[in-house]
């Protein structure tokens, strides 16, 4: 299952990008595990053991029903409330 990921502010959806450089396809791989997927290239964002992220290439042969398979680029998404104060 895949589906689109569109996070934004509603205050600042004006200054929103529309461009598809800006946008990931999220593909869930595990029961907590996702993949983001580049609309625009079709990289994938790829981790490494020092924290950096970046895109990169997964080639066919490394997907699994269509997921990859490389650990590397499974994450975790933490949300977070925001609560708008009144006072």
């Amino acid at each position: 299952m895949a589906f689109s990921l569109y996070l934004f502010h509603q205050q600042k959806l004006n200054d929103f990008p529309k461009q598809h450089k800006y946008f990931f396809r999220v593909q869930k791989v595990s029961s907590s595990k996702y993949a983001f997927k580049s609309v625009e290239t079709g990289e994938y964002l790829h981790g490494d053991p020092k924290g950096r992220a970046f895109l990169k290439v997964v080639p066919s042969s490394a997907l699994y029903q269509n997921k990859p398979q490389d650990r590397y680029t499974w994450f975790g998404i933490l949300f977070q409330n925001y609560r708008k104060k009144h006072g």
